[in-house]
């Protein structure tokens, strides 16, 4: 699933590639004779400030998003204690079926393969 920050990253590396074009054709433009020096220089000021502007921007959200990655070491620990309750033989199936419930968002069969997969909740 993608996050709100996943999203307004994607948006922000699009913006910064329309700014790579952008400087493309100032460039070309004064190459071209069409903008005077003073022109370009003033273009190509006004767009480099926008991608320092842009750039900070998606660092801040990389920066947030590493953040929010859950620890993996604390994750296999949670797997490990749902593991043992799930094994322990004095734990109702009832019991069982409600942790399963807990931490399992949705479960996927494929016949073909025989195969099942987890969704599993990190919080």
């Amino acid at each position: 699933k993608k996050t709100d920050h996943s999203l307004q990253i994607e948006q922000l590396q699009k913006e910064i590639s329309k700014l790579t074009m952008r400087e493309s054709r100032i460039k070309e433009a004064y190459e071209a004779g069409v903008d005077t020096l003073e022109e370009y220089k003033n273009n190509k000021d006004r767009l480099v400030s926008d991608r320092l502007e842009l750039t900070a921007a998606l660092s801040q959200l990389l920066q947030k998003e590493q953040a929010e990655q859950p620890d993996t070491e604390e994750i296999l620990k949670e797997i490990r204690s749902v593991s043992d309750v799930l094994k322990n033989p004095d734990v109702g199936y009832e019991e069982k079926g409600n942790l399963i419930r807990s931490v399992v968002e949705q479960i996927i069969y494929d016949k073909e393969s025989g195969k099942m997969s987890f969704d599993i909740i990190i919080s």
